[in-house]
């Protein structure tokens, strides 16, 4: 990482891992794809910043990036965004208590629409790890607001 000052702003570079459209959990986080991102200080704080996830997103299916603008990627709290950075110091995690590599790895991967609509993991810190057949199992908490649906396979 390195850091900036602009105008009174501290703003530093962060690398590391993400769960972008490569990531692979059965690999080990040293072969996964590298990323980089962004914190600032102001105001005494630390606030994270994902300028490329905030632009869009890849559709693999038709192979190209789609502009799609999130503020969601914008001043993420750390709680959330570990879910999908993983810093190569884990001290940009942000976190009260740090993440493993390993705990990242295995760690459930929400979409931003699962954030924007204000759902939460029963499971915050807790490694879900897959069943036999490969699931996951998953508890989650929406708003009184949000309904869900779901269908059995």
């Amino acid at each position: 990482w390195y850091q900036r000052r602009v105008r009174g702003l501290k703003a530093v570079y962060i690398s590391g891992y993400s769960k972008g459209h490569q990531f692979n959990k059965n690999l080990p986080l040293e072969q996964q794809m590298r990323h980089a991102w962004n914190a600032f200080k102001a105001n005494g704080h630390w606030y994270l910043l994902e300028i490329t996830w905030a632009a869009g997103y890849m559709d693999l299916e038709r192979q190209l990036f789609v502009r799609q603008h999130s503020d969601f990627y914008w001043l993420t709290p750390p709680g959330e965004y570990i879910d999908g950075h993983y810093p190569e110091q884990r001290s940009w995690q942000l976190l009260s208590h740090p993440l493993t590599d390993e705990e990242f790895v295995n760690r459930v991967f929400p979409t931003t629409r699962f954030y924007e609509l204000n759902i939460k993991l029963v499971d915050l810190y807790e490694t879900i790890p897959d069943d036999a057949d490969g699931d996951a199992k998953v508890r989650i908490l929406p708003p009184d607001n949000v309904g869900l649906v779901t269908k059995l396979l």
